[in-house]
């Protein structure tokens, strides 16, 4: 007899150009959680902003990117990042920053 297994999550990232009070951002957290939340700030690494427009003065950085994850799924989150948009060779890569998390999902 083998055992059924019920392991799922459901994730959604991306750009929601919604910073944390607004009502959009304030929907989704209703059914889901903001991983970024999720970890401890000692665990998170990098950058807090996601959104830099690409130092344009006219434009105030702001988090408006985001890695939502059902509320009550058996995830384990090890880390959270938002990584850099420019390295060495000193161009930017979007105007914005790239969420990233280490995710396990349990039984």
């Amino acid at each position: 007899m083998t055992a059924a297994f019920d392991v799922s999550a459901i994730i959604l990232a991306g750009d929601f150009n919604s910073p944390p009070n607004d009502d959009a951002y304030k929907t989704m957290t209703s059914i889901m959680q903001d991983i970024g939340l999720q970890v401890p700030a000692k665990r998170r690494y990098g950058n807090e902003m996601t959104f830099t427009s690409f130092g344009s003065v006219d434009n105030t950085p702001s988090r408006i990117d985001f890695i939502f994850a059902r509320k009550n799924d058996k995830l384990i989150c090890h880390g959270y990042g938002v990584l850099a948009n420019r390295f060495d060779d000193g161009v930017y890569l979007s105007d914005h920053r790239a969420c990233v998390a280490d995710l396990v999902l349990t039984m």
